[in-house]
């Protein structure tokens, strides 16, 4: 039964076998001309390929060691290039309101033109953990530029925050640090005073030398050494607090330091392994595979039309 209905069909196909053929050549045809560059214009693709840096790659690099961002750091430099700051620079520097012939006179223009621009920008990580900025454009050249600038502002975008970021924290610092000056000053005039000598110099302790620092230290020692020894609980208690902000005075300079060298040191940008070029080979349309998929598709299409036309639609009128 099964072989007998595949022969019909097979009979009823090779009967209008010319038909299919017209029908097929006449569609792959239409689908030629509409996909040629008049009607639908190519596109092209251009792919800049990244390694993001490590937020510690000036330690790393001091080290020997330097090394490229991880998990964390490749999604933070993603988001950056997928924010809207770098969107807007980019829409404005290559005027693409204007080259994707955006309405303005729309209520949803900006809307659409965001579209577009996401779709024709893509931003993703890479099985080797690198990062991935494609962008298609109908001018290669542009798409080539394109996705170079969006590293470009991206780490400029990454510079700012982080140089703010540091700004903030350095003067949240030199803040503490002039607090905690000003009460080793206080105590160290409260000991000289209740001792009646000068036991520190009066010297602010920002002005001070290192070693007149550590002479401080070994004179603070000494002196609570002496009022224990002769139980001066008034005195060892003011020592006792003076020697415990310097340390924290110590630790405070270190990290000032550190927070001045960071701040000073350039941000460490993204690793360019390989910049997008213009490339002059289409992305889509693909004319060829187009034409070939119409053409096969319409005598398929064409094909199962006319078996249920000639075979099944007369059986469903006799049913009525």
């Amino acid at each position: 039964m099964t072989q007998t209905i595949s022969n019909i069909a097979l009979f009823i196909v090779y009967k209008k076998r010319k038909i299919i053929l017209v029908f097929a050549v006449v569609m792959s045809v239409s689908a030629a001309i509409f996909t040629a560059p008049y009607f639908l214009p190519p596109t092209y693709k251009s792919e800049t390929l990244i390694y993001p840096p490590s937020s510690n790659s000036n330690k790393y690099m001091v080290a020997g060691a330097s090394r490229f961002g991880s998990d964390k750091e490749i999604d933070e430099q993603i988001q950056i290039f997928k924010s809207t700051e770098v969107r807007d620079a980019i829409i404005e520097k290559y005027r693409l309101v204007k080259h994707y012939n955006a309405d303005t006179l729309d209520k949803t223009w900006s809307y659409q033109l965001y579209k577009k621009y996401d779709g024709n920008v893509n931003i993703d990580r890479t099985r080797y953990n690198s990062i991935s900025v494609v962008v298609f454009d109908t001018d290669p050249k542009m798409a080539a530029e394109i996705a170079n600038d969006i590293v470009e502002f991206g780490d400029n975008v990454k510079n700012k925050i982080i140089k703010k970021n540091l700004l903030t924290a350095f003067e949240a610092l030199t803040q503490q640090y002039a607090i905690k000056v000003k009460e080793v000053d206080s105590i160290a005039e409260r000991i000289n005073a209740v001792s009646g000598e000068d036991l520190f110099s009066q010297m602010p302790f920002e002005r001070k030398t290192d070693l007149e620092k550590l002479k401080d230290q070994v004179a603070v020692r000494q002196m609570m050494n002496k009022a224990k020894a002769t139980k001066e609980y008034a005195m060892q208690e003011l020592l006792f607090g003076f020697e415990n902000r310097l340390n924290q005075l110590n630790d405070l300079q270190d990290s000032y330091s550190q927070a001045y060298v960071d701040y000073s040191s350039p941000v460490p940008e993204s690793y360019v392994v390989s910049r997008a070029q213009a490339s002059y080979k289409k992305a889509y349309p693909m004319r060829a595979v187009i034409v070939l998929v119409t053409f096969f598709g319409s005598i398929v299409i064409l094909s199962a039309w006319i078996i249920f036309y000639e075979k099944y639609l007369p059986v469903f009128r006799q049913l009525k």
